[in-house]
């Protein structure tokens, strides 16, 4: 049941009507039986391996919390006992939390590594050494298992941690992993965010249901009337890029950055306003990424979701992990407690985006474009951020900070658009090639319309293009600025503001009629 059909959104509103027709403490039973019910459209067999790791963690987490009791109440028993043989009684306790995290965690990394990226390791090493080993090849992939493994992990970490308290039907644990506005592209949400909010979710409010139906529209204008556009410029250029010119190669470039976040931020929209009819505020994925200052703040706004989830559950276990520590405490004396600082956070880091590359594919363009490169970029920009500054103040530019700020965004977008080659590209070598022919075969006087047209797209789709992404530029700009066009255009009189309807709907069947040949499937799908 794709996103962009009819079917699912006649679908949503059935689920929306059931779900508001029964008290809010019973409502989970609603979004339980719409999770199980739109998995099973994409994927019937994979819900059994859902099923299995929903109810492992779930086990692991009701373990931890009753160990997490007993040493409680061990610890109110012996009040009396030496501060020492406390702790090492203490100690015992923890270290069994520890194993079942452990086991959870490899259990749920175990399978996502066997589906996901041993064939792949497997097919290499046979290359490279000449062995036979078993590659997988029939093996079912389930859906969204990049997503859910990652959900089950935290869930269990957090009631490790004592963020949440265990749930003692895993039926609800069930429900979490599986949600069906996150199972397929995100965004990460945490057990303790979600499902209390389902439980306590509001009465139905219509101002609520059209707010989150004019966000929906946006997502799906994003979406059908801009990225499947671009796609098709996309897909010309990478299916043989020897065919092209440099300057059409460039061209697909732009397309592409402009394809994948119109694709990705529109889904985001999409399914955030489908959270908010239902009264639910999933947390944002995308805030105005081409307006960063610098590559952290690039990631910062983009992909919100998943990478916190790496912060708190990949760096900082690993900055405050004993080799790191013990790394920081060797290196003190030789280089200082700043500089030794330095290289403990770096590493982390380099573990941190080399996981982030890795979570994408097992292919190394994957591990580089998205992964080793942006560390590359933000690592660079922490070394020289001193020197940076003294630039800044030799050529004074809070002077122009317009020309300024524009420039910090032109530059996070093209080194990006640089690394997204990588991404698109089916192998490493594939994006060489690609790049390689970008350059060699650029020229000037090939910058004319017929380049462009020739990729798929006639003059009038190349317009409403055009037209698209100024259009979301205009609404990121608005944002940017803190302005929020959903609530503006409530506040317009009614003359205006069916005058803006009007021209949002126009907007949208004359896109959509040249969109006509375009796929509706999300690009972060595939992952």
């Amino acid at each position: 049941m794709s996103f962009t059909t009819i079917t699912f959104l006649a679908w949503l509103a059935l689920v929306v009507l059931l779900y508001y027709r029964v008290p809010p403490a019973r409502r989970w039973w609603v979004i339980l039986a719409a999770n199980i019910w739109f998995y099973v459209s994409l994927d019937t067999k994979g819900i059994l391996a859902l099923a299995a790791a929903s109810a492992l963690s779930w086990y692991a987490a009701l373990r931890i919390g009753r160990l997490q009791t007993m040493a409680a109440d061990w610890k109110r028993a012996n009040k009396a006992l030496p501060k020492e043989e406390r702790r090492a009684g203490l100690a015992v306790y923890e270290k069994r939390e520890k194993r079942w995290v452990a086991l959870a965690a490899l259990a749920a990394l175990g399978v996502l590594f066997l589906v996901k990226y041993y064939g792949e390791m497997a097919q290499s090493l046979n290359q490279a050494t000449g062995l036979s080993l078993w590659r997988a090849e029939n093996l079912l992939i389930p859906l969204g298992i990049s997503y859910y493994s990652f959900f089950l992990i935290s869930y269990v970490i957090d009631v490790y941690r004592t963020v949440i308290e265990p749930e003692k039907n895993v039926l609800r644990v069930f429900c979490f992993a599986g949600f069906f506005l996150s199972i397929t592209q995100g965004p990460f949400g945490r057990y303790g965010e979600l499902m209390p909010q389902i439980d306590q979710s509001p009465a139905f409010s219509g101002q609520r249901f059209w707010r989150g139906a004019k966000r929906m529209a946006w997502g799906y204008f994003m979406k059908m009337a801009v990225a499947d556009r671009a796609a098709i410029i996309t897909a010309y250029a990478f299916q043989d890029p020897m065919r092209c010119t440099g300057v059409q190669l460039a061209f697909a470039m732009a397309c592409f950055g402009v394809q994948l976040y119109t694709d990705f931020c529109g889904y985001s929209h999409i399914m955030l306003g489908a959270g908010e009819i239902l009264g639910l505020t999933l947390p944002e994925n995308f805030r105005q990424p081409f307006f960063s200052h610098n590559m952290s703040e690039f990631w910062n706004r983009w992909h919100i979701t998943l990478g916190a989830w790496l912060k708190d559950y990949v760096f900082y276990p690993v900055l405050q992990s004993a080799p790191i520590k013990a790394l920081g405490t060797a290196l003190k004396p030789k280089l200082g407690k700043k500089n030794a600082a330095q290289v403990q956070t770096y590493l982390a880091l380099l573990i941190l985006w080399f996981s982030i590359g890795l979570w994408h594919g097992a292919g190394f363009n994957y591990v580089f474009g998205v992964g080793l490169l942006q560390f590359c970029y933000i690592a660079s920009g922490m070394l020289c951020a001193p020197l940076l500054k003294k630039a800044n103040e030799v050529l004074h530019t809070e002077k122009f900070p317009l020309v300024w700020r524009i420039w910090q965004g032109i530059r996070c977008t093209l080194l990006m658009i640089f690394a997204w080659v990588f991404f698109q590209a089916d192998s490493f070598g594939e994006a060489l090639v690609f790049l390689r022919r970008m350059l060699t075969g650029f020229a000037l006087s090939d910058v004319n319309l017929g380049s462009f047209t020739a990729m798929g797209v006639n003059r009038m789709g190349l317009l409403m293009l055009f037209y698209g992404v100024l259009l979301v530029f205009m609404v990121d700009l608005a944002h940017e600025k803190g302005l929020s066009l959903r609530d503006q255009l409530q506040k317009l009189p009614l003359l205006p503001k069916v005058l803006c309807y009007q021209l949002a709907m126009w907007s949208m069947v004359m896109l959509g009629i040249f969109l006509s040949t375009g796929s509706g499937t999300f690009l972060y799908a595939r992952f």
